[in-house]
């Protein structure tokens, strides 16, 4: 059985023609520092873990700002999300409940959109749609196939370590572009667009091979 299973590594290809304008739908600081969670709303991503953690650090930095880009997939996972947002319960519209502008979560369901962004920072979560766009990565400890901590993001183990190293990233923009190249280097040397292409290519010519002419 091991003999017949092929693992072909997806490429990361961000591309459309319609730029989500977050400045038309979302007011922040021109100065913010934008961390987006790029993931649907269930469980297994675990989107209530980020939130106490945020919510001290715009305490000490209030130019940051948390946006999550993707729809709910578990109700009750969401459900929990929203009363557990500083929005308050349900998708936040109109005016917000004190303190709602520090954290805002507001999915974008095309998550496509989320590289057409007028600016983001600090990809949450680490899936690997940071490195096409030059941005550091900030990833749960089972994110080390796409993260190597220190060098294209960082790691962290638990909410004190999530707290502590978003705070480098936003204090330090530097640091930001620096991981953020790296993490660019690695995505486009490990999954281009033609080596999925072409492995797809090489499993169909096995199975349903075509005589020479």
């Amino acid at each position: 059985m091991a003999a017949r299973l092929v693992t072909i590594p997806q490429a990361a290809v961000f591309s459309g023609p319609h730029p989500f304008d977050l400045a038309a739908r979302w007011s922040c600081p021109p100065r913010r520092v934008l961390f987006v969670f790029p993931a649907g709303i269930r469980m297994v991503k675990q989107p209530l873990l980020p939130l106490a953690p945020f919510d001290r650090l715009v305490q000490r930095r209030p130019q940051v700002r948390l946006l999550y880009v993707g729809p709910v997939l578990d109700p009750d996972q969401g459900s929990t999300f929203w009363a557990s947002s500083p929005a308050g319960p349900g998708p936040p519209r109109g005016r917000r409940a004190p303190r709602s502008d520090e954290i805002a979560p507001r999915p974008i369901r095309r998550r496509a959109q989320l590289l057409h962004l007028r600016r983001w920072d600090v990809e949450l979560g680490a899936r690997g749609a940071g490195g096409w766009e030059a941005r550091a990565g900030l990833g749960y400890r089972w994110n080390r196939s796409l993260v190597e901590d220190g060098v294209t993001g960082f790691l962290f183990r638990d909410t004190t370590e999530l707290e502590a190293k978003a705070e480098q990233l936003a204090a330090d923009r530097a640091l930001r572009e620096r991981l953020g190249l790296a993490g660019r280097d690695l995505v486009e040397r490990r999954y281009p667009p033609r080596r999925e292409v072409e492995s797809y290519l090489g499993v169909y010519a096995r199975l349903a091979p075509v005589a020479s002419a």
